[in-house]
This record gives structure tokens, C-alpha cells and sequence, in this order.
């Protein structure tokens, strides 16, 4: 009899299989974990330049970027001088200053991958039809210092900086003297 009610048992037991548990349910989206992102650079709006422009010879002669008049009309600007890499400065004879820089590679979209919240300045604009950003870490408007990085082509910036001194006419408005250096700039771009 024991024989019997183990062979019972064992079958049984044979012909109920467990079935596993279902799964539960996946977390809703606004709760699911999402791993590092692939890429080192985070995902950002950046404004796409509508109408690329190619600087051609200006990433060679940045100083040829303004002409005289246009020097003079930014802000008395006289004295031109090359600085390193693709870079020209402007200054007048206090040594007031603006300086244009054109660089290659990631376009404005390392000018808004390197944004601080909470730290300087950064504000959208758009000169002359082109996408650009006034930017710094620090903001020193108060005392003459603005810079602009304005969008040429997706993978090309020009950025505009002045270094104004507390003693120059225009050291409260640096921002409008980058505007207009800027404006200059594109023109002469435009027309090669």
C-alpha cells in the first residue's frame, strides 16, 4: 500500500508541472532607469545655421574680416594684428579692443554644451539671418567685456569679444559694439 501511494504521488506530481511565474509588469515610463547616454556630449537644442556661409579666406586672414571703414565705424578701431590661429584683434589708441575668432569643428554646439547654469551669461539672438549666442562664464558686461558666438555654418563659428576699458565712451554698451563688429563682419564675409 505505501508502494502504491508513493507511485501515486510521484505520478501526480509528474503531471502537474509548475508554470512559471508570470513577469511583473514593466515600471511606467516616467519611472524607467536609463543607462549613461552613449555619446559625451549631452543632448541640447542648438539652432542649425539656415544658410551656411563659407568663410574661404577670412580662416586665413581673419584681419581682412573688416575693412578700415568698418574698423573705424564699430568703434575708432585703427590698429589691426593677427593672433593666434584664425584670430584678429582690433584696437584703438587706448587699446580698447574687439577681437574675432573663427573656429572649425562642432559650431554653436559647443558654445551650448559648455553653458553653466547659473554662472555668467547666455542669451539666443540672431545677427544678419544667422543663429548666435551672447555667452561668457563670467559676466563682465558692467566693466566692457562682452563676446558673441554666432553660428556660420554647423560646423563653423565666429566669435566676437570686446575688452573695453572703464574709460572709453562705450565700456557700458560693449555688447552693441560686438553687435556691430559682428554685422560688419558677415557683410564682408558675404561679399568674399
Amino acid at each position: 500500500m505505501l508502494r502504491t501511494l508513493a507511485l501515486l504521488s510521484l505520478g501526480l506530481l509528474a503531471g502537474c508541472t509548475a508554470e512559471p511565474a508570470p513577469a511583473p509588469p514593466p515600471p511606467p515610463p516616467s519611472t524607467l532607469k536609463v543607462g549613461p547616454p552613449t555619446s559625451s556630449t549631452p543632448a541640447v537644442d542648438v539652432p542649425q545655421v539656415p544658410k551656411p556661409l563659407e568663410t574661404g579666406r577670412f580662416d586665413k586672414e581673419p584681419c581682412a574680416v573688416l575693412t578700415a571703414a568698418q574698423a573705424r565705424s564699430v568703434y575708432l578701431l585703427v590698429k589691426s594684428e593677427l593672433g593666434q590661429g584664425a584670430t584678429c584683434q582690433w584696437r584703438d589708441a587706448h587699446l580698447n579692443g574687439v577681437r574675432i575668432t573663427f573656429t572649425s569643428g562642432d559650431g554653436l554646439r559647443g558654445t551650448y554644451t559648455k553653458r553653466a547654469p547659473g554662472t555668467g551669461y547666455f542669451e539666443p539672438t540672431t545677427i544678419s539671418g544667422f543663429p548666435a549666442v551672447y555667452a561668457g562664464q563670467a559676466d563682465q558686461r558692467n566693466i566692457g567685456r562682452c563676446s558673441m558666438t554666432i553660428g556660420l555654418r554647423n560646423d563653423e563659428i565666429m566669435t566676437v569679444e570686446s575688452d573695453l576699458g572703464n574709460a572709453s565712451p562705450v565700456a557700458s554698451g560693449p555688447c552693441d559694439v560686438v553687435k556691430k563688429a559682428a554685422e560688419a563682419a558677415i557683410t564682408t564675409i558675404k561679399r568674399g
